[in-house]
């Protein structure tokens, strides 16, 4: 999170035409103290639900954590670091010489999608290594899920 100012307006595009508060902007921009600004236009993806993270921590981290015999928050870290790894460099600043780490990354800002691959990596995960059988978070998820598709693609 950044302790720069600025601020967040969504918009929306179709074709040619542009759909966003302009009243609200021009609040906002009146805010601001005076100086230079960089606007940036990002694509908006949805952010993971509540009922999402909440299956996580209540069905995949206490079931492995109950596997495991530890808790949550040990639980937790482990399933990153095999099911949401990230590689980082590390230098020795007296030899120069660079290791690459693998840690566990943080799953805070993972969209829906990203969620969504991240709980199957879960579940492949505990079920390949540890013969653990994770439910999936809603029975009909995989139909509502193919229903959507279709849609989109007769669209």
């Amino acid at each position: 999170m950044s302790n720069r100012p600025g601020f967040t307006l969504r918009a929306t595009k179709t074709g040619d035409e542009t759909i966003f508060d302009r009243e609200r902007f021009k609040q906002l921009w009146r805010r601001l103290r005076d100086g230079e600004y960089d606007l940036t236009v990002e694509k908006h993806v949805d952010s993971r639900t509540a009922k999402q993270n909440a299956y996580y921590h209540a069905v995949v981290v206490d079931m492995l954590a109950d596997y495991w015999g530890v808790d949550h928050d040990d639980a937790h870290e482990l399933i990153k670091l095999h099911c949401n790894k990230k590689t980082v460099n590390v230098v020795d600043k007296d030899t120069g010489e660079v290791d690459e780490v693998t840690i566990g990354a943080s799953t805070a800002n993972l969209n829906k999608e990203e969620w969504s691959l991240f709980i199957e990596r879960c579940q492949r995960w505990a079920a390949m290594e540890f013969h653990v059988v994770l439910p999936d978070p809603d029975p009909e998820w995989m139909f509502n899920d193919a229903e959507k598709s279709k849609r989109r693609s007769a669209a």
